[in-house]
C-alpha cells in the first residue's frame, strides 16, 4: 500500500514535470526525492512499524536503497523508451512499468536492510537451494 501510494506520487510528479519539459534525469531525480520522503515516513510507521532504532540511521540506509533504485529504475526507463511507441501520457506509462517492474528488489531491501527485519541473506531468503 505504501509503496503503491509513493510510486503514483512518483509517476505523477514524473509525468507533469516531463510534460513540462524537464529533461528525464533531472524529473526523475525530482519525483524520486518527493516519493522517498512520503515512501520512508509512510514506511516507517506504517508498514514496517519501525519505532525502534534511530530514524536518522534509517533514513540514510533507506537513501542508500533509494540511490540504488533510481539508477536501475532510470535505466529501466531508458530502456522502454527505446521500444515503447510514441503516444500520449507515455512518460508516465514508462514511469509506471519501470516502478512496478523494480517494487520487489525495493521492498526486499527496504525490509532487509533499511528497517533490519531479518537477515539481508540467509538460505531461506535465497530463491534457489545452493550447495
Amino acid at each position: 500500500m505504501v509503496g503503491g501510494l509513493a510510486t503514483l506520487l512518483d509517476m505523477g510528479v514524473y509525468a507533469v514535470l516531463t510534460h513540462m519539459g524537464v529533461r528525464h534525469w533531472a524529473a526523475l531525480g525530482v519525483s524520486f526525492g518527493v516519493a522517498l520522503v512520503v515512501g520512508f515516513g509512510l514506511s516507517r510507521v506504517w508498514a514496517f512499524r519501525a519505532k525502534e532504532g534511530q530514524w536518522y540511521w534509517q533514513f540514510f540506509r533507506f537513501l542508500i536503497v533509494a540511490v540504488v533504485m533510481y539508477f536501475v529504475s532510470g535505466w529501466l526507463m531508458q530502456g522502454l523508451y527505446m521500444i515503447w511507441p510514441p503516444m500520449m501520457w507515455r512518460n508516465f506509462w514508462v514511469r509506471g512499468v519501470a516502478a512496478i517492474g523494480t517494487l520487489p528488489l525495493s521492498y526486499y531491501l527496504s525490509r532487509r536492510f533499511t528497517f533490519r527485519q531479518g537477515p539481508i541473506f540467509s538460505r531461506k531468503s535465497l530463491p534457489l537451494r545452493i550447495g
